[in-house]
């Protein structure tokens, strides 16, 4: 087995090695192309890019080894959420940048706390500081980010907790993919269904601005799409035209997971 092994790595770097180089070329004419504002060198991007592709490479080549093995243990999800007195689930929140999804969450997690609920806010931004700082924002390092936030948010929800997790996650595909990660229905996907003419108006980071001054190259709701859930669990918007407090759209989140019994266990 071990000798098969080494001979199927030594075809990956003598045949998809070369391929893998040339494709590098391709690359950096596409990126030079397309974005010539986004990075102050191109060649900078290429690297980040390269990077990336490689650790990506090499992931899928490690995920088909016959070498690895899934660890069972004693203690499982049903000894953690009868020791929490709760049940693991993923509350995804996703909607535009400025819709509340940050504010939404700490509400949330803050109702939860004080009930005696363990939970834990995996923030977009807050991840982009140390799991997923090597990524940037064209698609493919966009669909990485979600993969990663899905992962961890999966890691927690089997250990119990009520993760929230808060980010735009713009594209419907890789939601999709996250929901399917989690092996029982303890994903809900919660859309911050503000318009954009609001969340460009609040613009809290200023991103909306830089976004139309052309400063920022794809960003959601400007020059990059975001699609919107189809079955999402819980919708929050404006009601005659005024949007519903911080408090009162965590309670309704809350009042979701207590009838579906999250709260107990």
């Amino acid at each position: 087995m071990n000798s098969l092994c080494v001979k199927e790595n030594k075809w990956i770097d003598e045949i998809m090695g070369p391929l893998f180089e040339i494709c590098v070329l391709a690359f950096k004419s596409v990126v030079c192309t397309l974005y010539p504002c986004s990075y102050a060198c191109p060649d900078e991007a290429l690297s980040k890019s390269l990077a990336l592709q490689r650790e990506l490479f090499a992931m899928s080549t490690l995920s088909n080894s016959a070498n690895i093995f899934w660890q069972d243990c004693q203690v499982g999800k049903p000894e953690r959420q009868k020791l929490l007195n709760q049940k693991g689930c993923v509350v995804w929140i996703t909607g535009l940048s400025g819709s509340g999804k940050s504010t939404l969450a700490c509400s949330l997690s803050r109702e939860l706390h004080s009930r005696g609920k363990l939970s834990y806010v995996l923030d977009g931004d807050n991840l982009r500081h140390g799991l997923n700082k090597n990524l940037g924002f064209l698609p493919e390092d966009r669909t990485e980010n979600i993969r990663r936030t899905g992962e961890v948010a999966k890691l927690f929800a089997d250990a119990g907790l009520i993760c929230v997790a808060s980010l735009i996650s713009p594209y419907r595909r890789d939601r999709d993919t996250c929901r399917a990660m989690l092996t029982d229905a303890n994903f809900i996907e919660v859309f911050m269904n503000m318009p954009l003419e609001l969340c460009e108006a609040r613009d809290p980071k200023g991103l909306y601005k830089l976004a139309r001054a052309g400063k920022i190259k794809g960003f959601t709701g400007i020059d990059d799409p975001y699609e919107p859930p189809i079955n999402c669990e819980i919708e929050l918007k404006q009601e005659n035209g005024v949007c519903p407090t911080p408090t009162l759209m965590a309670g309704k989140v809350v009042g979701y997971l207590e009838n579906k019994g999250f709260l107990e266990c």
